[in-house]
C-alpha cells in the first residue's frame, strides 16, 4: 500500500488538469470527485457543487487534486520526475505535458497548470556516475545546453571521454575502455519482495510467461540455475520462426543477484559469437524491489547494435509484463 499520496492545489482546475493527464500517462484513471457541500463552501468562498477534490492515479500511483483557490501556486520547489526507457518516451511526456505550457531547460517544463516535470532518461544516474570525473563534466556540460534530453547525446559526451583519454605507460597509450560504454541499463521500483523476482526469473514456467515481448512467445525455457548451469531460451515471432538463445550462469544469489552470458553454450563450451552478459540484481525495499538489469556487451559496435535493435523498448515491455506477473499473478 503507498502512504504517500502527492495533494496537488488548483484553482478551479483539479477535474481538468487530472482528466488531461489521464491522456499522457497510460495505466490511469480517475478515482473519486467530491464536491462543496454548504460548510465547505461559506468556509471557502466556493460554490456549492463546485469540485472540491479529485483523486486519480498516473501510470498506477495515486494522486489527489484540491480545487483550494488562488493563495497558493505552483512553484519548481516541487516537481514530478518522470523516468524514460526510451528516447521516444521522452519525446511523448515532453511533446505532451509542454502542450500550453513552459519548457526549460535540463529535462525541465511547466505543464499548463503550472505544475514542473523533470522528464529525463532512467539511466541518467548510470550515464552520470559510470565513468570518469571527466566523463561525468562532460555529460553535465552537455545536459545544460539542452532543453529536452536526448539520450543518444548524452552517450556520445560520455564516450568521448572514455574513448579518447588515454592512460600511458611509457610510449605506449593504452585505450582506457570501461564497461559502461558497453552497458545498456534498465531499472523499475517493483511493488513486490525480491524472492518473487527471482523466482520469476529462476522457475522456466514463469519465465515462459513474461520473457518476450508481446506478440513474441517464449514456448522453450530449460533452465539449470546454479553457477556453471546452462540454459535455453527460444523466442518464437508472430511468423513461427524461432531464435534459441543458450547460455551459462555465472553466479546465482538467491534473491539478490543472477548473471549469465551467452559467451558459452554450456559448461567449458564456448559459443560461436559472445554478445552479452546479463547482471540482474534485485534489492529489498521494504516489500518493494529495486530491479535492475545491467546487460554488458563485448564490444560498443554489440552495445549500439542491441540499442538499435530496440533493447528498450522490448525489455522494457518485458519488465512491464513480469511487474503484472509478481503484482497479480498473470500476464494479461
Amino acid at each position: 500500500m503507498t502512504r504517500i499520496t502527492p495533494c496537488l492545489w488548483f484553482d478551479g482546475q483539479a477535474e481538468e488538469a487530472a482528466n488531461f493527464y489521464l491522456t499522457v500517462f497510460p495505466n490511469s484513471r480517475i478515482g473519486s470527485v467530491s464536491r462543496y457541500g454548504e460548510a465547505a463552501a461559506k468556509a471557502s468562498g466556493r460554490a456549492v457543487g463546485d469540485v472540491m477534490v479529485v483523486t486519480f492515479e498516473l501510470d498506477g500511483r495515486p494522486m489527489m487534486g484540491l480545487n483550494g483557490g488562488p493563495m497558493f501556486k505552483f512553484s519548481e520547489a516541487i516537481s514530478l520526475k518522470v523516468d524514460c526507457e526510451t528516447q521516444q518516451e521522452i519525446d511523448w511526456y515532453w511533446d505532451n505535458l509542454s502542450r500550453g505550457g513552459t519548457p526549460g531547460r535540463c529535462g525541465w517544463l511547466k505543464d499548463q497548470f503550472g505544475l514542473s516535470w523533470q522528464i529525463v532518461p532512467a539511466m541518467l544516474g548510470q550515464i552520470m556516475g559510470g565513468g570518469s570525473p571527466e566523463s561525468t563534466n562532460r555529460v553535465m556540460a552537455a545536459l545544460l545546453q539542452m532543453g529536452k534530453l536526448d539520450i543518444a547525446s548524452l552517450r556520445r559526451a560520455q564516450e568521448q571521454v572514455q574513448n579518447t583519454r588515454p592512460l600511458t605507460k611509457g610510449s605506449i597509450a593504452i585505450s582506457n575502455h570501461t564497461a559502461p560504454i558497453r552497458d545498456l541499463v534498465l531499472t523499475r521500483v517493483i511493488d513486490a519482495p525480491p524472492e518473487k523476482l527471482f523466482r520469476a526469473w529462476a522457475d522456466p514456467l514463469m519465465l515462459k510467461q513474461w520473457f518476450a515481448p508481446l506478440p513474441f512467445t517464449a514456448p522453450v525455457v530449460e533452465l539449470d540455475v546454479r553457477p556453471g548451469g546452462a540454459s535455453l531460451v527460444a523466442m518464437r515471432g508472430p511468423d513461427g520462426a524461432e531464435m534459441p538463445c543458450r547460455g551459462v550462469h555465472l553466479e546465482v544469489v538467491p534473491n539478490q543477484r543472477l548473471v549469465f552470458t551467452d559467451a558459452f553454450s554450456a559448461a567449458r563450451e564456448p559459443s560461436e559469437k559472445a554478445f552479452m552478459t546479463v547482471i540482474l540484481t534485485f534489492e529489498d525495499l521494504g516489500g518493494r524491489t529495486k530491479y535492475t538489469a545491467q546487460v554488458r556487451h563485448w564490444t560498443e559496435v554489440d552495445r549500439e547494435t542491441h540499442e538499435n535493435m530496440g533493447f528498450y523498448q522490448g525489455w522494457g515491455q518485458c519488465a512491464d509484463q513480469l511487474t503484472k506477473l509478481v503484482t497479480t499473478g498473470a500476464v494479461s
